[in-house]
This record gives C-alpha cells, sequence and structure tokens, in this order.
C-alpha cells in the first residue's frame, strides 16, 4: 500500500461519527420562504454550482472549498428595499469537513455565537457551520439592524438542517489542560506543506503565554503508522539544517528537530497515531500533555 494513503485519521469512526441519521436536505431546500423571512423578497432563483464550477462565483478560492470535499454551492439573494443579504451554502462532503473549513476561515479573536452547531458574527458578515453545510451571509448596505437580520435568517437555514450540532467527537481527546478554547482544527490534506499527512487533527496549548500545537493522525494499523513515521522522518530532515534527533518519550520512539518553516517540533509515534507537536522547544509542560493525548488515543 502506498505509504502516502496510510494516515487516515479514524476514517471509520469519522464515517460513523459524523454521518447524520436524518436524510440531508439539499442546499436550495435550506433557503427560508419569503413567508418564513418576512418584509424581504428573494430577489432571484438560486444558482447551483457544481464543485467543478463554483471557481466561476468565488474565483481562486473555489481550491480551498474542494480541499474540504465541497461537493456543490448554492447562491442566493434577498432584499428589502436597498438592503441585500447575499447568501452562499456550500455543501460539504460531511459534519467534520464543514467544520474544517468553517474553523480555518474563523479569524482568531471573534465572538462565537450558538447558530448552527457555531456561527460568527464580523461586521457585515456572518459565517457559521452545521450538518454538512457550511454558510455563508452578507449583508449590504451595513446598517444599525444588520446584525439582527443576519442572525435572523441564520437561525431559520440552521433550524432547517436536522443534524447533531455537538463538537466532532475526535477532538475529545485533546487533554483540557492548558487547551486554548475554539482551537480545535481538521485539515484533510497537506498538513504541513506535506502530502503525506492527511485527516489531520489539531489543537493549541498555552502556558505562560507560549503556545504550541499538537496535532495527530491515525493510520489504520501499527505498522502503517511506523511506515508513515519513517516517511515523516525523511520528508522533515530535508526541511532541517542538522538531522533530527531521535529519542523516547515514555516507550514511545520520537524525533526533534528544527523545520525551517514551523519552528522546533517534536514527532511521536504512538501504537497507530503519529502525533507531532509545533512550536515545541524546551517547554516541560509539553510532555504531560502529549502523555495524555497518547493516553487518551490508546482508550478509544
Amino acid at each position: 500500500m502506498n505509504n502516502m494513503v496510510c494516515c487516515i485519521s479514524f476514517v471509520l469512526i469519522m464515517i460513523a461519527a459524523n454521518a447524520s441519521p436524518e436524510t440531508l436536505p439539499l442546499a436550495q431546500d435550506l433557503f427560508p420562504t419569503e413567508a418564513e423571512f418576512q418584509g424581504w423578497t428573494q430577489a432571484d432563483k438560486h444558482k447551483l454550482y457544481p464543485a467543478d464550477d463554483m471557481w466561476q462565483h468565488i474565483d481562486g478560492a473555489a481550491d480551498l472549498y474542494l480541499k474540504y470535499g465541497c461537493q456543490s454551492l448554492t447562491v442566493g439573494y434577498y432584499q428589502r428595499q436597498e438592503t441585500e443579504i447575499a447568501v452562499e451554502i456550500y455543501a460539504l462532503v460531511d459534519r467534520l469537513n464543514a467544520f474544517g473549513v468553517y474553523q480555518v476561515q474563523k479569524p482568531g479573536q471573534t465572538q462565537v455565537r450558538p447558530i448552527g452547531a457555531e456561527g460568527y458574527l464580523e461586521g457585515n458578515t456572518m459565517n457559521f457551520y452545521k450538518g454538512a453545510f457550511y454558510i455563508k451571509l452578507q449583508i449590504n448596505p451595513h446598517s444599525e439592524t444588520s446584525a439582527q437580520d443576519l442572525m435572523t435568517f441564520a437561525g431559520l437555514v440552521a433550524t432547517k438542517i436536522k443534524a447533531d450540532s455537538t463538537l466532532p467527537v475526535q477532538f475529545q481527546v485533546f487533554p483540557s489542560e492548558n487547551l486554548v478554547q475554539g482551537s480545535f482544527n481538521f485539515t484533510p490534506q497537506g498538513t504541513l506543506g506535506l502530502k503525506i499527512l492527511t485527516d489531520v487533527f489539531s489543537a493549541r496549548y498555552r502556558h505562560d503565554d507560549i503556545e504550541a500545537q499538537l496535532m495527530f493522525c491515525s493510520s489504520p494499523d501499527s505498522q502503517a503508522a511506523q511506515a508513515l513515521f519513517t516517511d515523516f522522518s525523511q520528508a522533515i530532515a530535508r526541511r532541517c539544517s542538522t538531522p533530527p534527533e531521535p529519542f523516547k518519550l515514555g516507550e514511545n520512539s520520537a524525533i526533534k528537530g528544527m523545520d525551517r518553516y514551523n519552528g522546533p517540533f517534536q514527532a511521536v509515534l504512538a501504537g497507530k497515531h503519529l502525533i507531532i507537536v509545533t512550536n515545541a522547544e524546551q517547554k516541560d509542560w509539553l510532555d504531560p500533555t502529549i502523555i495524555a493525548l497518547i493516553t487518551n488515543l490508546e482508550a478509544n
């Protein structure tokens, strides 16, 4: 088997955990009717862009959505006098990827709101996700009522998506101590600029104003994980001025070094899991966090 596809990250769990028991609605069925969104008129018919044609509406941004398995984009507009709300509904392959693309676009310091599974309001825009859908709203011109108009519209859309609003279960393995709230992320491919790292779950940790990022991906078995660890060690060594140093974390094989792109790192092989830590230089609080993550992974 090609080692580049070893890092599958709980594929079987992901399918079970992120598939909704209900039949997912079509994106066009999520748009509120004029009777539901009173005072507003649908300006045009909704326009559906299949994945390969999304560039016609969002141009170069389409690559990001394709990376997260976007299947289609549906666009619509609502008007009230001189005010317009533009709506983009992205249908992703599953809720884990919807979460991932939402997280990668969410501003770092924004205040999240309980819309759908989670959302945020920034100026004249509101973005949120629920189930396998990622929804982006923009209102123009901006006014005193814009926030309430966007919240009302988003609430109407969210109620039409009958899906679990809890955080994907894979993130439950991350230890809670020193965890930066709202920092979970999922990257389906190309983590750290390496094609071999796919389906990676990550979180940030902070202690005494110093941050590090922990991430993991999971292989089908320990043999595949060993092969991935070897491939990663060789790939990262090409980005280090000196060869990575092997060491042991408990009974687990590990390496550490200085990546020219991401700074100090550690990588630990633990059973069928590969754990990587960036910004990992001389932090005594990190090793217990890594060990706790390994313990949680082994228990699942």
